[in-house]
């Protein structure tokens, strides 16, 4: 999905598929713009022609009208957990990524909640938009769990603005053959004791796997029966949300994010 703003004024464009493939994209101009305008994009990227729509989205607005200044919105920046080459043969993902986007020359790039540093870093003109400014919550919390390593300090971020005063770490552990996680560990678990609301938080859930673990220690361990909040930022949900819903609600944090915050 991908909308484009100029002046804050939507316009639509269609998108052409060709029969050898390619797709081909066209703006729907209500009227010639003759002053400089701002252009804000806002794209939501799933697939390799959502890449391609947007690049040539861009292009066909900087031929078209005088842009005093173009910013991108992509909330979830693709490739970004393809932040390093880990074996020979490998290329560097979210650095072909990141220069398909730095050659379309915006003045600004918003991504929400980055999975990758590296990703940051190597966007020019970026901002990253931390979980702590795009999540409203609806309730206050007893305590918070931090997934894995990775999230620590994106917990320890939230907290400080919720003013939670109780976090507890957990960790996966991996089969280092394979990579696969085996096992979910939580850290001085009994100190959600007596708690009524508990919320875990971190950028992606994709197949859920850590979070069900988790789940499973607090509801069946501890026979939790209060609010248990799962928070992310991109939701993928490749193995679907049954099993996840067994043990958590769901917050999406993206849908609370506006540009004041």
């Amino acid at each position: 999905m991908i909308n484009v703003f100029i002046n804050e004024t939507a316009v639509k464009h269609k998108v052409i598929r060709f029969n050898g493939g390619e797709i081909g994209t066209e703006i729907k101009w209500a009227s010639p713009l003759n002053d400089s305008v701002v252009v804000r994009v806002f794209a939501i990227i799933k697939n390799s022609d959502d890449i391609m729509e947007l690049l040539m989205i861009t292009d066909a607005i900087k031929r078209e009208v005088d842009v005093k200044t173009m910013t991108l919105e992509i909330p979830y920046l693709p490739y970004a957990r393809q932040d390093r080459v880990c074996s020979r043969g490998e290329p560097l993902s979210v650095k072909v990524m990141t220069d398909l986007i730095n050659s379309m020359n915006y003045d600004k790039v918003v991504v929400f909640d980055c999975h990758s540093d590296v990703g940051i870093a190597l966007l020019n003109s970026c901002v990253n938009v931390p979980l702590y400014k795009l999540f409203n919550p609806k309730t206050h919390y007893d305590a918070a769990i931090s997934p894995d390593a990775g999230a620590n300090k994106k917990t320890f971020d939230l907290v400080k603005k919720l003013g939670i005063n109780n976090v507890i770490r957990a960790d996966k552990i991996r089969d280092v053959s394979t990579g696969k996680i085996t096992e979910t560990k939580m850290y001085e678990v009994g100190r959600l004791s007596g708690f009524k609301s508990i919320i875990v938080a971190d950028d992606i859930c994709d197949g859920g796997r850590t979070f069900v673990e988790i789940g499973k220690i607090v509801r069946d361990e501890l026979d939790f029966e209060g609010v248990l909040d799962l928070v992310v930022t991109h939701g993928i949900f490749s193995k679907g949300k049954d099993e996840l819903l067994k043990y958590f609600n769901i917050v999406e944090a993206i849908n609370d994010w506006t540009e004041e915050k």
